[in-house]
């Protein structure tokens, strides 16, 4: 992650937050020294992915909600602040970023590192969940609070097109935007889904299983 950071300052002209203070650098040095105590887990398998799936939502759902999003509604710049392809960038490459790099440099190889075309570029590399959810719950929440002007508009037609649809009516209820609280749920919930549907499809009944040699 702090990897990740310090190009996306650089990107922004801010300073990375593991320079200001201690906190993230020795929350991630914590976590490096637990892993290493801790037992090999089992081989990947349903009754252990399942669970992890949720726990992989909880600590996305930040990444993607304050992370990636406070640098660009808070940038001075007032061109990057309301830059919904900015944000979308930025949510994208700090949720994937590290995952590009580690199969760029094929650094889970047994046979050591070396240059490889990464798995999201390979074919159908796109499908990954975690490449796509990335833009799509940061957008949501984006929509949601009302954090651009743009995605203002593109709630604004959102509410108009349903309207239309379910109720015949051009006109629609002038519906609250949420408050970060509510948005970052709705988010939560959006990626738990995700998920475990990820975790069902890879390692779900021989049914499955099947569906994905197809």
């Amino acid at each position: 992650m702090i990897g990740l950071v310090a190009p996306s300052g650089a990107l922004l002209s801010q300073t990375p937050s593991f320079l200001l203070s201690p906190t993230y650098p020795l929350l991630f040095l914590a976590g490096e020294v637990l892993v290493y105590f801790c037992p090999p887990l089992p081989s990947p398998s349903l009754p252990t992915e399942l669970p992890l799936s949720v726990l992989d939502a909880f600590t996305r759902v930040g990444l993607l909600t304050t992370l990636a999003f406070g640098p660009i509604v808070s940038h001075p710049v007032r061109e990057v602040a309301q830059s919904p392809l900015a944000l979308i960038l930025a949510s994208i490459l700090l949720a994937n970023g590290g995952f590009f790099l580690v199969s760029c440099a094929s650094m889970l190889s047994p046979h050591g590192w070396k240059v490889a075309t990464p798995n999201e570029l390979r074919p159908w590399g796109w499908t990954a969940v975690d490449l796509w959810s990335a833009g799509l719950v940061t957008s949501a929440f984006a929509i949601m609070t009302d954090a651009q002007p743009w995605w203002s508009l593109v709630r604004n037609r959102l509410l108009h097109t349903c309207a239309s649809l379910f109720l015949g009516s051009k006109s629609y209820p002038d519906g609250s935007k949420l408050n970060t609280d509510e948005a970052r749920s709705i988010c939560l919930l959006i990626l738990i889904v995700l998920f475990a549907a990820r975790a069902l499809w890879n390692h779900g009944s021989p049914f499955l299983q099947t569906l994905r040699t197809v």
